[in-house]
């Protein structure tokens, strides 16, 4: 197929684009970018996907779980997190003191 505007990545352009996406730390449009250039690098050693191919990649972080779920179904996602040491705990309605006055 013959692109109007080839991609062509030398190493070193390579070498920055993957360490900006590896680094997570830029705007997101930015590694949207970088994540489209990296795939249709037709370069030496690039992977050159087609126009077609690079909408359809799924390559975002956001399909990872969650830090603080373990299990299969989740539940401890579910939970609410345990207080830390030293924490006072809270008292339902049922525990307050009823003074007589």
């Amino acid at each position: 197929m013959a692109y109007p505007y080839r991609v062509v990545l030398d190493d070193q352009q390579r070498a920055e684009l993957r360490g900006l996406v590896g680094a997570g730390i830029a705007p997101a449009r930015m590694l949207t970018r970088a994540r489209i250039l990296l795939k249709a690098d037709h370069g030496e050693g690039g992977p050159g996907w087609s126009d077609a191919a690079i909408p359809s990649a799924r390559s975002s972080a956001s399909t990872r779980p969650a830090a603080n779920c373990s299990g299969r179904s989740g539940s401890r996602c579910l939970r609410r997190p345990a207080a830390p040491p030293g924490a006072i705990p809270s008292m339902s309605a049922a525990e307050w003191p009823i003074s007589s006055s």
